[in-house]
């Protein structure tokens, strides 16, 4: 097997930077809004909360039925 020097931390790492390079070229390259890009940003994060919110809303719901039976 072989084994690359990549750690779990470097991978987020390089992960986040290039996303926020690609963000940085759709800014850049196409004239986004900056305001429209923090738009994005904030609807993201929140439809990700609503799918964390119903993510946990199942698990008490399972836990729950599990303790009825």
């Amino acid at each position: 097997m072989i084994k690359v020097g990549f750690k779990k931390r470097s991978l987020f790492v390089s992960l986040l930077l290039g996303s926020l390079a690609f963000i940085a070229a759709a800014i850049f390259g196409w004239d986004l809004p900056v305001d429209k890009a923090l738009n994005f940003l904030i609807m993201t994060v929140l439809l990700l909360a609503i799918v964390v919110a119903a993510a946990f809303c199942t698990i008490v719901v399972i836990k729950l039925i599990r303790r009825l039976f």
